[in-house]
């Protein structure tokens, strides 16, 4: 085996369905965020279930990977929309540290399509 691959086999993370345990009024509050500050409020509520904080740090590293859910390519399109739009540092910081743990529970045809 490749000792490349052992490697990252060791530092798998556990899966949490974080899009799931989203509060109801996500996806609403996403679409409507037009300055950093809702934009960074819908990402901290994305890490405060990764790290099991009301009030996380948004510098820290993931301890999870999300788990497959149909919802996480809408979040996806959110993520990148608010990094395409976004000057806000720390915004962009949080957003830069949630989608590795985000993008591997895509397929190719939700990559292509968002």
């Amino acid at each position: 085996q490749n000792p490349c691959f052992a490697m990252a086999e060791e530092k798998s993370k556990p899966e949490q369905d974080v899009t799931g345990k989203l509060p109801k009024d996500w996806f609403d509050n996403a679409s409507k965020a037009e300055k950093w500050k809702g934009r960074f409020e819908c990402l901290k509520s994305i890490i405060s279930i990764f790290v099991d904080k009301e009030d996380p740090d948004c510098n820290v590293e993931m301890p999870v990977n999300f788990a497959k859910n149909k919802q996480n390519a809408h979040v996806l399109r959110w993520l990148v929309d608010f990094l395409e739009k976004e000057n806000h540092v720390f915004t962009r910081i949080a957003i830069l540290r949630v989608l590795p743990a985000l993008i591997p529970t895509l397929g190719k045809k939700e990559m292509e399509k968002e």
